[in-house]
């Protein structure tokens, strides 16, 4: 029994190695999917990529089911979302997401039958880390679509690990043109600072709201086990309101960022 399993186990490294596809191989199975081969900078038109980030792509699949209700992931090509509240796994009637992303991940990507298949994707994240992403994607859509280049905001940490007044806040953000022009701080005075100060040495939280859609992807992304992360975004615009996270396993990494007073410009 043992030989057989090892047999069979080399004979899946087989497959799936043979069906490691090319680019053109993973754009040609895009397409036949009916997505659209995006390119991943488009989506962060702000200049908040770096490393192996630049020159992605993502294959956008539109779910043809949009809108439609579900109880399960299987009755969706995209993703279903559960009701606000609702938990992981629980037999409740959702909404099927309106795009499926399938590029997040670059590494160990296969082709089955024709379909475009990410392990880590597919097998290693939870239903709720997927809803978290869906719900992010959906919410980025809505910012990219308002096209706002110019506004300010606050931000600051409730919940931190920080040596620093820059770091905990709250600061007042300045973007024009699509960049930080101006970080100014709000909070009490200490470590040098006072209100009203401008802030010119790095922090977290003097950001464009695409960084910070890039920072709480990362944090869904990285979040295994009893991870705590709450997002919540606003209504009108997208932007996150609320991105909160604690890793219970890893000391002094938590943090509650919340950001408002959002100004368009």
């Amino acid at each position: 029994m043992r030989l057989l399993s090892f047999l069979a186990v080399l004979l899946l490294l087989y497959i799936s190695n043979a069906h490691a596809e090319s680019p053109q191989d993973t754009r040609a199975a895009c397409e036949k999917n009916d997505g659209v081969w995006t390119k991943f900078e488009d989506l962060y038109p702000e200049g908040t990529l770096s490393g192996d980030d630049i020159g992605r792509y993502i294959c956008r699949i539109r779910t043809r089911e949009e809108g439609s209700s579900c109880t399960s992931q299987k009755q969706c090509r995209g993703q279903c979302l559960a009701p606000e509240g609702t938990k992981a796994g629980a037999e409740a009637v959702g909404v099927c997401a309106e795009f499926m992303w399938l590029s997040v991940f670059e590494r160990n990507r296969t082709i089955i039958g024709g379909r475009v298949v990410y392990p880590e994707y597919s097998m290693e994240m939870t239903d709720r880390k997927k809803r978290l992403l869906a719900e992010l994607y959906r919410n980025l859509e809505k910012w990219k679509s308002a096209e706002l280049v110019s506004y300010s905001f606050t931000a600051e940490n409730e919940n931190c690990f920080c040596f620093f007044a820059q770091y905990y806040g709250p600061v007042e953000t300045f973007v024009n043109d699509r960049k930080v022009s101006k970080v100014v701080y709000l909070g009490k005075a200490r470590d040098g600072y006072k209100p009203g100060d401008e802030i010119t040495s790095p922090t977290s939280l003097g950001q464009t709201v695409l960084a910070f859609f890039k920072y709480t992807e990362e944090h869904i992304e990285k979040a295994t086990g009893n991870a705590l992360i709450e997002v919540t975004y606003d209504p009108t615009f997208g932007f996150p309101t609320l991105i909160k996270f604690d890793r219970p396993d890893y000391a002094d990494d938590q943090s509650s960022v919340v950001i408002y007073d959002f100004k368009p410009m």
